[in-house]
């Protein structure tokens, strides 16, 4: 059975979440990317840094293998020495986008 999950990804900018979405598409690793601008504070090095980031929501299906080569794909194309890549589960989505998100994902072929 599929399962969805969805990907919460910080990126330095719109650029970087944009450059990483077409990639991580273009590889057929996920099926949709929502792009969302963000206020950011968090401590890094003894310092307490305030800036805008970019939250890039990926949508792609629960799979140890397609979910490791995501985090890989990500680490190479990221500025960040350590970057955000949390995995969200799905509780629920209807099934006919869930459908879509498996005809659009390599792994499910």
């Amino acid at each position: 059975m599929n399962e969805m999950v969805l990907l919460y990804i910080v990126c330095g900018g719109q650029a970087e979440a944009e450059a990483i979405s077409r990639a991580l598409l273009a590889e057929r690793l996920i099926a949709c990317a929502n792009l969302h601008p963000i206020s950011s504070l968090y401590c890094w090095q003894g310092e307490t840094v305030s800036e805008g980031e970019v939250v890039l929501l990926a949508k792609t299906l629960r799979h140890p293998a397609l979910l490791s080569l995501i985090e890989e794909r990500v680490r190479a194309l990221h500025s960040y020495a350590i970057p955000c890549i949390m995995q969200l589960p799905v509780a629920q989505v209807n099934a006919d986008y869930l459908r879509w998100i498996v005809e659009q994902v390599a792994v499910a072929q």
